[in-house]
């Protein structure tokens, strides 16, 4: 028969619980894919939406940062790094 583990051998290692990612993080993730894509303007309205979700606002705004700089603004891309990192 099989063997049976000792009294004292380790519990078998369970999955962590999943948690939730907020839909925010979701559609930054999508946005940095339509940036990378070159699809700067769909990337900045993606943002928008992610904008207006629960999430991490200092993530967004650090995403929008990266398309407004590779769209050549970069007064707007530093504002907006600046509410990310004064973002609570």
């Amino acid at each position: 028969g099989a063997a049976t583990p000792p009294a004292d051998a380790a519990p078998a290692l369970e999955p962590a619980p999943r948690r939730a990612i907020p839909l925010a993080a979701i559609l930054v993730r999508k946005a940095e894919a339509l940036m990378n894509l070159g699809k700067l303007t769909e990337a900045m309205a993606v943002l928008d939406d992610a904008a207006r979700q629960e999430g991490d606002p200092a993530e967004v705004h650090m995403a929008r940062g990266r398309v407004l700089e590779k769209l050549g603004r970069l007064g707007d891309a530093l504002q907006s790094y600046d509410l990310a990192v004064t973002t609570d």
